[in-house]
Order: structure tokens, then sequence, then C-alpha cells
């Protein structure tokens, strides 16, 4: 259970950073995504004939997840919030917040599209959207007059700075669904380097996991504020390829030598990793990421004991220092044929490719 300081110091913080974060987010959405939104509806229109405008509503509403992906939120989000430089590097509690915003703002668009609302009458939606976010926040109630404050005074979807309660309410919805280790990330731990995970592939994924690495206690300077880093993941997918069954692996470890330690010191995050490469011996295995381990040396000798070798760790592959940070582990189930490393203006690490054929 949550303590009321706990939750209350983890909302106000939630609260100071989303400040701005829920007006772009109906602009971006009710200005710019309208017509992404109409297509999703005339969709479920499409696939329905005879649907009530209720019925359609309703159908929405049960695919919600879909019209928010729609949105494009999440690609929205580094101008959505002061000192976030990528998606990738905000803390994931304030993600948590404004992925629920724009999930909210979505979805009632798609609601009024479904009855034939003016998507276009742009500031008409805003309202719309004002008055379910502060219903969905607590700070406004159906009363007699529609939605109304709690003092019982019609509410104003119009008054900026009802959003700041909003905005605090909102906050408060994430912290009592996540509980205490989200509430203590808020407070005290942040995201100091971008973390982005992704498998794709030609060929349809299956038996998905996401496996936490959990960071230790080492502290370091954010902004003038003593902080201790977030957990990492490990991700694996099971497909297969010309008939044989293939795990695929991506990783992206936390980045202990920009924290004045060391992996070495900190061995925990690789040994969990090697752990899910012993489990999965028995078939072919392809592990990629962004290690983070400056004497990759270690890394590799790591992995070797578990039978699994980099396709190459001569070439650097970061462009801020001389290091091989990232590497395509594979097993003996596997033979590397090609592999490169590219630069590209995409990020400040080269692109590593690797081309491969079965062994057995």
């Amino acid at each position: 259970m949550i303590s009321r300081a706990l939750t209350g110091r983890a909302v106000d913080e939630l609260a100071i950073r989303l400040a701005g974060a829920t007006e772009f987010a109906i602009d971006e959405i009710v200005r710019r995504r309208g017509d992404a939104v109409k297509t999703a509806v005339e969709v479920v229109r499409l696939q329905h004939p005879g649907a009530t405008p209720n019925d359609v509503a309703r159908m929405i509403v049960y695919r919600r997840s879909t019209v928010s992906a729609i949105a494009g939120g999440v690609s929205a989000l580094p101008g959505a919030i002061p000192g976030v430089g990528t998606a990738t590097e905000i803390g994931a509690s304030l993600a948590d917040v404004v992925a629920l915003v724009y999930a909210e703002v979505a979805l009632v668009m798609a609601v009024a599209a479904a009855y034939d609302h003016d998507l276009d009458a742009h500031d008409d939606r805003a309202a719309d959207v004002r008055v379910v976010l502060a219903l969905d926040a607590g700070v406004a109630r159906f009363g007699k007059h529609g939605a109304e404050l709690a003092d019982g005074k019609r509410l104003d979807p119009r008054d900026h700075e009802l959003y700041e309660e909003v905005n605090r309410g909102l906050g408060a919805l994430v912290v009592k669904r996540t509980a205490r280790v989200r509430a203590r990330t808020i407070l005290g731990r942040e995201l100091p380097f971008g973390i982005g995970l992704a498998i794709f592939a030609k060929t349809k994924l299956r038996e998905q996991a996401c496996l936490n690495l959990p960071s230790p206690p080492v502290e370091f300077d954010f902004f003038g504020e003593k902080k201790t880093p977030t957990d990492r993941l490990l991700i694996g997918v099971t497909t297969t390829i010309c008939g044989r069954e293939i795990r695929l692996f991506n990783t992206h470890l936390l980045a202990f030598f920009m924290l004045n330690s060391s992996s070495e010191v900190h061995l925990d995050q690789r040994n969990l990793v090697e752990e899910q490469l012993r489990a999965s011996a028995r078939m072919p295995t392809l592990l990629t990421g962004d290690f983070n381990v400056s004497k990759h040396e270690s890394l590799i000798q790591q992995f070797a004991t578990a039978g699994y070798q980099t396709v190459q760790s001569t070439e650097i592959t970061w462009r801020r220092r001389p290091y091989v940070l990232d590497h395509i582990f594979y097993n003996d189930w596997l033979k590397p044929v090609a592999w490169a490393v590219k630069p590209t203006p995409a990020s400040d690490h080269h692109v590593l490719s690797a081309e491969f054929e079965l062994t057995r």
C-alpha cells in the first residue's frame, strides 16, 4: 500500500511535469490527427454496415487501443514535455500519464466522429475533450447543469487554470494503478540516457517475453539533483524462418561508465541476460543490443562461456567515444556470412547488421 506522503509527492511531481502536456495533446490530436481518427471510425462503419452511431461508439470504446495508436501520441511526446530530448528518455511513470492523456483525447475524438460531430470544429472538440478529462481526473462531475465542479459551478472547458487540477488528478490515477515501485521511480529515479527496444521481422512473432533488469542504486547528478538509474529490459520473441524456429532477443543495458562505475562491478544485468541465453541454447538464438560495456572484452568472454559469440569486436559503434558498445551475439546453431558497421545520422550509434545461415 502506498503511503499518503509518498503518493502525494509523486502526484505533485507528475502534475508539475505535465504542465502544458495536456493542452499539447489536445492540440496535437484535435487539430492534426482528425483525419486519422475519421479513417479509423469509417473502418468500423464499413466492417459493420447498418450499425447505429451508438453501436459504432461502443465498438470504438472496445477498440480504444487501436484508436489511441492511430493518434500517434508517443511520437509527439518530445514537444510536450520540457527537458525531454527523445521519446525514449521519458521516465516510465511520466510516460504512463501522458499516454493516458493521449488515449483519452483520441477516444473522445473518435466517439464524436461516430455521432457525426464535425472534427474540423476544433474549438468545440477541444472543449469536449477538456470536459471528459476533468471528469476522468475527478475534478468535475455530472450535475443538474451538465459537468460541474465540486462547488456546484458549471465547468468552463476553456478555463486553462483548471488544468493544474486535471493534471494532478491524472497523475493520481497512474500512481494508484502502478503502486510503490513506479511512485519511487517518479521521486528518485531517472533515465539519464535514452532507452528504446523493438524487434521487427517479416515473419510472425510469438512467445513474446519481457524481462526486467534491475539497476543498482548508483547515485549520479541529474540537473543538480541526486538520482539513481531506472531499470533496463530484455525483450524476446520466437519466429519461424525457412521452417526453423529461431529465438530473438534485444536489450539495452545501463551505461555504468557514464556513472563513473562499471558493469564489471555491477554484473547483475549481464548475468540475467546470460541466464536467458543459456535457457535458449537448444535452438538457434540471436541477441542484439546496446550493451553499454566500454571494456567489451569482458562481456564477450562472459557470453562465450554460455556458448555465444559476437559478430565483430573491432569496429567502433559509438560516435562519442571509441567504444564497441553494440553487438549481435549468436550461438553455434548459426554462422555469420556477412556483417557491417555503418554510420547513420539517425543515432549517435552506428548501424550494426549481419547475415546468418543455419549450421544444422
